[in-house]
Order: C-alpha cells, then structure tokens, then sequence
C-alpha cells in the first residue's frame, strides 16, 4: 500500500466526561477517558496520549453464584460435622413451569449439600382447606425442620393464609405474621426473612458503608415492602427507606421516585422496567425481579441501559436468585437445632 502523500497532518481528540456531555468519550476498557494528539510529518510517525483524571464508570455485576457456592460449601461442612440431616418440605401447587424450575433448583441444592428434601404436588384445583390441612399434618411430623409453600399461587388460593399455617419455628422463608410481626418490633425471629437477607447478603459484596443511605424499594406487594424495610432498620443506624408497590408493569412514578435513590431494590417481574434516566450516578441496583420472555429470563432492569451509570447490579439470571436458594437451606439448617435441642 503506498503512502500518502500529505507532508503534514494532525489529528486531535478530546473528550471530557462531564456529566451530560452529549459528545462522544473514547474509552480504554470502560474505566477511562483520555485525550489524545496525534502529529506525523510523513512516516513513520510517534504519538502520545495522555490519560485524563476523570474516571468513566464501569458497572460491577454481583455475581450471585459464586456467593451461593460459599454459603452451600460451608453449610455443607457444617451438616456433616453435626451429624444431623435436616429435612424441608415444599408444597407446589398448579404445574407453572417457572415454579416447578425454582423447586427443582431447591431440590438439587438440598441433596447436595445433605438436606433432605420433600415435595407435595397439588392441582390448581385444590382447595384452600386441603393445603391448610396438608401445612397443619407437616406442623405435626417431629422430622420434618422447615416448610415452604411455592409461590405464586392460584388466584382462589389466599397466599398469607396458607403461609399463616406454617408453625413460625417452621417458616423458614421467614413471612409467617408472627415472625413478621417481631421484625416490626424490632426483636430479631430465628431466621431472617430469605428474600430481605439475600439483597443484604449481595449488597454486603460491594463492601459499601450503607449507613445514612437512601433505599427505594419497587415491590409487587405491600407486605414484602413493609418486611424488607423493618429488616433494613434492624441493621443500619439511620436508612431512608421508602418503598413503591407495583401490581401491574407500568413505569409511571419511578421516574420521580427513583432518581435519588442510593440503592434501588426491584422484585416485580416487569422486564426492563428500570432504565438509565431513573437512576442516580453511581447507585447499587439490586435486581429480584424474574420474567420469562421466548425461553429467556430477563429482569426489571435494563442492563445496557444502566451500565454506565450505576456502580453494581445483580444480574437476573445469576444475581440474587442463586443466593436465595442458598440462604434458604441455611435456614433449614437453622432451625434444625431446635429439633436437635
């Protein structure tokens, strides 16, 4: 190839990352910007660059699975230690596949890590007094540590009455009214609510001080936004927390209610609901939230929208899912020492 024939030429780049610049940055691996000149008279020619002081954020993702591996490898050593088999019964109902894949994640989980594990299957046809009894005859059986019902379910099927069923030194889900109601007393239950301590477990990762924080919450019931809230006050000094309950995939109001937002908390299941321009530079974005679209499972955050705009994110798949199985064993394994006792 022939060179060119220009005796001169130059070209100049800069580009600050001034906030709202509406020019393009020039990145090195998503953590700088630079400004560069080049000069040449002829060839071969040199050139230098200079890294700018400003830092281009680049978005961690929590990686949900390698936290799930702790835990369960611990517990694991721990079972064995004790000698003790630890025993969680779970009751399906309706054959949603979505369900039937977090009981079987839940199942395999147990069997690895030595719990042994019991499944109850019901038609969406069954009636509210069948599952009550069935909870009442679990209540009663010596063997059997910790019992969770499968949510959803069936829409003729009151979910806080079943769940009020469960013994609360069985509920290791922890959403039992009296477990709950201690929370809001501030008196801590024997186990922790699994959703609630699997957000905190991802958010202790980022090794940030939350104290002073703001937390904004987006949640599909009333209940689990009153519950995450009073187990956050259990653990920090002073947290403006204040959650939004959404029981449709509608945006309106985040767009007011997020923004200054240190933490944002979504367990929805609106795909993409929570964008770039409803998040505060530099926020932790706690994503619970679970869709299935075509095969795919996508979250209430669009991740190429926030990536570089927030500072951490737990991906869906792989983020808090995967903590939550494990947490869950853990509490089975808890309240296996009252049996033991």
């Amino acid at each position: 190839m022939e060179k060119p024939t220009a005796s001169y030429f130059k070209i100049k780049v800069w580009v600050p990352a001034s906030a709202g610049t509406t020019r393009r940055c020039l990145k090195i691996k998503n953590y700088f910007t630079f400004g560069c000149e080049l000069s040449a008279i002829g060839f071969p020619f040199s050139f230098s660059c200079e890294l700018s002081a400003v830092s281009l954020l680049s978005m961690q993702l929590i990686d949900g699975r390698k936290i799930k591996k702790r835990i369960l490898t611990e517990l694991k050593r721990k079972i064995e230690q004790e000698g003790i088999t630890p025993e969680l019964a779970t009751i399906l109902v309706g054959q949603n596949p979505e369900s039937e894949l977090y009981v079987n994640l839940k199942k395999e989980a147990a069997q690895k890590v030595g719990i042994k594990f019991h499944l109850f299957k019901f038609p969406s046809a069954v009636t509210e007094k069948e599952i009550i009894n069935q909870v009442k005859k679990l209540n009663g059986d010596p063997s059997i540590d910790g019992i969770i019902v499968q949510l959803p379910l069936p829409p003729l099927l009151n979910p806080d009455k079943v769940i009020s069923a469960i013994k609360p030194k069985k509920d290791v889900d922890g959403f039992q009214w009296q477990n709950r109601k201690l929370l809001r007393l501030g008196k801590k239950p024997k186990v922790d609510p699994v959703l609630p301590l699997a957000i905190w477990r991802a958010l202790k990762e980022t090794n940030e001080n939350f104290n002073k924080k703001i937390f904004r919450a987006v949640v599909s019931s009333d209940i689990f936004g009153q519950t995450l809230g009073e187990f956050f006050k259990m653990r920090l000094d002073k947290v403006d927390y204040q959650y939004l309950v959404k029981r449709v995939c509608l945006d309106k109001g985040l767009e007011k209610f997020l923004p200054e937002a240190d933490v944002i908390i979504s367990v929805c299941g609106c795909p993409k609901m929570i964008r770039k321009s409803m998040t505060k530079e530099g926020s932790i974005l706690i994503d619970a939230g679970v869709a299935k679209i075509e095969n795919k499972v996508i979250g209430d955050v669009d991740q190429n929208s926030v990536n570089e705009k927030a500072k951490f994110l737990t991906p869906t798949p792989g983020g808090i899912g995967p903590i939550t199985v494990a947490t869950l064993l853990e509490n089975v394994w808890k309240v296996s020492h009252i049996r033991s006792a």
